[in-house]
């Protein structure tokens, strides 16, 4: 009988985060655009930071699956591994576009992992984090920051990871900042300031 291998799925809130810089002649232009153009328009407007997946927070669920059997783990279970993050006291002077997308999501497809077994624990797993953060200086409508993984490591072997993630919900801002923690929105909940 051949030996059943191990998968690991995810299931949480997750979605796009993405940054881009603009300057005053595009403000003029998007102002006449439609809402939807608009967010188009943002998510492909990614030169600071364009980060896509599951969000690490409470709701996240790490499952693994061998036959039959079930384990299920949460973000206390493993640890982080820091990679790529985009903070707003550091972008410059300027106009920028702040693209947000969340919803329930889940992995695309379970990936295999080269494990001999596992009982009552998780093996040596690090979810690879990306993250934007300090939102909460500019005082948008929307959570401090967004720590997102579309990326694991288990016994330094990588896996990227895909994620079913139809019907999020799409937020954009637009906002100005003197590059110094000193901001103006000039976009939000679908209305220009």
């Amino acid at each position: 009988m051949a030996e059943e291998n191990f998968f690991i799925s995810f299931i949480g809130i997750g979605g796009e985060a993405i940054i881009g810089k603009l300057d005053s002649e595009k403000i003029e232009k998007w102002k006449e655009k439609t809402e939807e153009e608009l967010l188009c328009a943002a998510m492909n407007n990614n030169d600071i930071c364009h980060y896509g997946g599951v969000f690490i927070n409470e709701s996240l669920e790490i499952i693994f699956t061998k036959g039959t059997k079930e384990y299920k783990f949460s973000t206390d279970d493993v640890c982080l591994l820091e990679n790529e993050y985009s903070t707003m006291g550091n972008l410059e002077e300027g106009y920028y576009s702040i693209y947000i997308s969340e919803g329930r999501v889940w992995s695309s497809s379970n990936i295999e992992i080269d494990e001999d077994s596992i009982v009552d624990r998780i093996p040596d797993i690090e979810l690879v984090e990306n993250g934007i953060s300090e939102l909460d200086e500019v005082e948008l409508n929307t959570q401090d920051g967004y720590y997102i993984c579309n990326k694991l490591t288990i016994k330094e072997k990588s896996y990227d990871l895909e994620f079913d993630d139809r019907g999020l919900e799409s937020n954009l801002f637009i906002i100005w900042t003197n590059g110094n923690y000193g901001y103006q929105i000039i976009y939000q909940d679908s209305d220009w300031q």
